[in-house]
């Protein structure tokens, strides 16, 4: 599991393997966004939100929503 406090290329990369819609809903959840207000803002349904929240973590090699948010935000 990645190191949530490192950089570099390692970290550059995994945040990189991101769609872009991905990235647009890890910003909205770093800024304490629920699911609904998520949806709203894309405009897209919440189930959608989820999925995407469901993919993040792996892709970011976290364990959850929290830790991706703490590792998009730093």
């Amino acid at each position: 599991m990645q190191e949530m406090g490192s950089s570099g290329a390692g970290a550059v990369a995994l945040y990189q393997s991101l769609s872009e819609r991905e990235c647009e809903v890890l910003r909205l959840l770093t800024e304490g966004l629920s699911n609904g207000q998520v949806a709203a803002k894309l405009v897209i349904a919440e189930r959608t939100v989820k999925s995407h929240i469901n993919n993040i973590p792996s892709k970011l090699q976290v364990v959850d929503r929290i830790q991706a948010a703490v590792y998009a935000w730093r």
